[in-house]
């Protein structure tokens, strides 16, 4: 788990108000204070295809990579995901499983 130093709350306060269109201080302290910091070592999976999706992530430092099986079962890489962006919210939103995994 990563630490939360000011730098990192005060991107999580960006993020949050940018993906809730609100300014509104109550909101964003609360969902900040409810979030958890994660740091994924290179590599490491943060999520794989077919997981159940409940979750969204704010890339908040560094990137990550968007990976999907072909129908061979071989990972492609589709893209990655940069700071600033958000991962899963369409899953989660919508009840779906995950379509890629995300290392």
């Amino acid at each position: 788990m990563a630490d939360q130093t000011p730098e990192l709350a005060t991107a999580l306060a960006g993020m949050l108000g940018r993906f809730f269109k609100s300014t509104s201080p109550d909101l964003l302290r609360l969902t900040a204070e409810k979030a958890t910091f994660l740091e994924v070592a290179a590599g490491a999976a943060l999520f794989h295809q077919d997981e159940r999706s409940d979750e969204v992530y704010f890339v908040l430092r560094w990137r990550l990579r968007a990976v999907q099986a072909d129908t061979r079962g071989r990972p492609v890489t589709l893209g990655e995901i940069g700071r600033g962006e958000t991962i899963g919210e369409l899953a989660m939103i919508l009840g779906e499983r995950r379509i890629r995994w995300i290392c």
